[in-house]
């Protein structure tokens, strides 16, 4: 299985590409970036450090040689910054017009996974200008789900590996998580929560990011960011049967339409499989549809 990257020459391409090739999720990774240098900086030192743990070959090479990928990660985007990822969107539109002509140029269906932000206004941008089926446009939204379950692990005590959670909705400052989702992995009950215990979570997940960018490093989470897609990967590729939430199109589902945002799903070789129906309060619902509206607003106007 071919992966490509677009923006392999920076944080998030590399990243991904370091988790894809240690872990042998894919058999080949090609590194594009319009830094030429740099993508083949990463792919001589990823392909290094994976020699002795794994068979991925990992190279850089031009747009054109992306042609082919079953899946093709879009991690290019404008510098980050200080401010919402909403402020991107002007910068980043570009890109993506660009990558949809070239995958009607090469005729291919790969799946593709939009790690650009904003990213559900961009993955719903993509589906529009690449023309690819909707199950084959996958939004990163996964980060939400991370610094939720930290600020619970961070709270409660629980580690964040003992429990399963989802967050809906998107990815700023209107995301959903979903109190009512979490459930233990010992026991297989939901874990209750009283409501100063959820005021304090929220905070704790908002309060990271804030410190986070705070630092003005000039530097994206990509560590965080390069784990979360090569989870995604991996269940693209296995086809394992586990729930996740992405940033997907909308058709129906949850009373939602021509948008994107995180919803529920499960993946595998042909992108989405399927958009889980799970149960959610109607408070949820209210702050799902909320998210809905701010999305659809953002696509309307670019």
């Amino acid at each position: 299985m071919k992966l490509g990257i677009i923006g392999g020459g920076g944080l998030l391409g590399a990243t991904a590409a370091f988790y894809c090739a240690v872990n042998s999720l894919v058999d080949e990774i090609v590194l594009y970036d319009i830094r030429e240098n740099m993508a083949k900086s990463h792919s001589i030192d990823i392909g290094l450090a994976a020699a002795d743990l794994s068979d991925t070959i990992v190279r850089e090479g031009p747009i054109g040689d992306l042609k082919g990928s079953d899946i093709i990660l879009n991690a290019a985007g404008v510098p980050d910054k200080i401010g919402s990822r909403d402020d991107y969107l002007s910068g980043n539109i570009g890109i993506i017009r660009d990558f949809g002509q070239w995958v009607q140029e090469w005729n291919d269906q790969p799946v593709v996974i939009c790690a650009t932000n904003p990213v559900d206004v961009l993955n719903y941008k993509t589906f529009e200008f690449s023309g690819l089926p909707r199950e084959k446009c996958v939004g990163l939204s996964r980060n939400d789900l991370a610094r939720f379950k930290w600020a619970v692990s961070s709270e409660t005590g629980l580690s964040p590996r003992s429990f399963d959670a989802f967050v809906l909705g998107e990815h700023g400052q209107f995301q959903v998580p979903l109190f009512s989702s979490v459930i233990s992995r010992v026991t297989g009950e939901k874990v209750l929560f009283t409501d100063r215990q959820k005021e304090s979570i929220l905070q704790k997940a908002d309060a990271w990011l804030g410190e986070y960018q705070g630092l003005n490093a000039g530097r994206t989470t990509g560590w965080v960011s390069g784990v979360n897609i090569g989870y995604i990967i991996e269940l693209i590729v296995s086809g394992k049967d586990e729930a996740c939430a992405c940033s997907v199109i909308a058709d129906g589902e949850y009373g939602l339409y021509g948008l994107s945002l995180a919803l529920p799903v499960r993946l595998g070789p042909e992108g989405v499989r399927e958009i889980v129906k799970i149960d959610i309060t109607d408070e949820e619902n209210a702050a799902l549809t909320r998210a809905a509206e701010k999305i659809s607003g953002l696509i309307k106007g670019c």
